[in-house]
């Protein structure tokens, strides 16, 4: 919706909308201000739309890319959030240090032990580079090595094995 086409609008406090697809729109409210570009999603669990301001239309001053967008720029940005919000969603990012800290978290609310397994995990997960992998990119063979290198370590529970484990951090 070009800008010499929002002109002609009337001021209204109920947006227009544009559907992108199915439960997913881009809408604009225009005030006596300005307008604003709108994101309006179905949420099929709760049975109701949600909506949330995106960005500043460029009634009034030209597009920035960043707080002020033109029609173009509000879509873009719309389905760059979309597709950023599904890959989170799918689990597409989730890392090693990720399921590590959901399973610390759930052993704190479920048994004795999390804080011997967080001292463990920290040392012989957090502090390797296994951390930073995604999940989704684990084989057997990547374990090998880091098999390994936990064979070498001395316990996180010893003396030996705390001295290594700070020694680990701070590199």
């Amino acid at each position: 919706m070009a800008r010499e086409a929002r002109r002609r609008l009337k001021a209204s406090s109920e947006p227009y909308w544009l559907v992108i697809e199915r439960g997913l729109s881009l809408g604009y409210r225009k005030s006596a201000e300005g307008g604003a570009w709108l994101v309006r999603r179905y949420d099929t669990a709760r049975r109701r739309h949600f909506e949330r301001r995106l960005a500043t239309a460029d009634d009034n001053r030209d597009a920035d890319g960043a707080d002020v967008l033109n029609f173009g720029q509000a879509q873009r940005r719309l389905l760059e959030q979309v597709h950023e919000q599904a890959l989170e969603a799918s689990g597409e990012r989730y890392t090693v240090a990720d399921a590590v800290r959901d399973y610390l978290e759930w052993m704190r609310r479920h048994r004795k032990t999390a804080d011997y397994a967080e001292q463990t995990l920290k040392a012989y997960v957090l502090a390797t580079p296994l951390a930073d992998k995604r999940l989704a990119d684990l084989t057997a063979g990547g374990f090998r090595g880091v098999a390994r290198v936990g064979a070498e370590t001395p316990p996180p529970h010893s003396q030996e094995g705390r001295t290594a484990a700070r020694e680990r951090t701070r590199q």
